[in-house]
């Protein structure tokens, strides 16, 4: 399986005409069958801008986070998902309470520890305007889309959306 796989959704009304490829239609297609957990998605304030992840600036880690795992802050007790690690930064999705500078990171999996020394909160949280469709039907698989609840407010500025997958290679099963 691929964990916190991040895309980033645009609106080019002019260029592009496709439905599902642009950040104000109702349905927005992720591009990948199979996807089994919406984490989060974030709106920026404008169109001409990519949303900012929540991101943790580290020091003296002990090693290397791991995408999908959870970090627990030591002082606040607030939790986070990994979407990526790239020392010293830390993006994640805020799964409870907010880190701070006074934390230090401990990776559920990893046991690994990093002090904090920079939070960023990132763009606004709109996933509860969106639902995961898997695309899993009883005769076939669609590709895997968020759609949009119904009277929810339309998007203005860029998405980006995290979510795991499963992968298809070669062979009888999907890992």
């Amino acid at each position: 399986a691929n964990v916190m796989q991040n895309q980033t959704m645009t609106l080019n009304d002019s260029a592009n005409h496709i439905y599902g490829q642009r950040v104000g239609d109702i349905d927005i297609s992720l591009g990948y069958a199979d996807v089994y957990k919406l984490h989060a998605v974030y709106e920026s304030l404008a169109i001409g801008t990519s949303p900012t992840l929540p991101t943790l600036v580290t020091s003296s880690a002990t090693g290397s986070f791991t995408a999908g795992e959870i970090i627990t802050g030591s002082v606040t007790g607030a939790t986070g998902r990994v979407i990526a690690w790239s020392s010293p930064n830390i993006t994640y999705v805020v799964l409870t309470g907010t880190f701070t500078t006074l934390d230090q990171v401990t990776g559920g999996t990893s046991g690994i520890v990093a002090t904090v020394t920079s939070v960023t909160a990132g763009s606004l949280d709109v996933t509860s305007r969106y639902t995961l469709d898997s695309g899993q039907r009883d005769s076939y698989y669609d590709i895997s889309r968020i759609v949009r609840k119904s009277g929810a407010l339309a998007p203005t500025g860029r998405l980006s959306i995290i979510y795991d997958y499963f992968s298809h290679g070669t062979g009888d099963y999907f890992s």
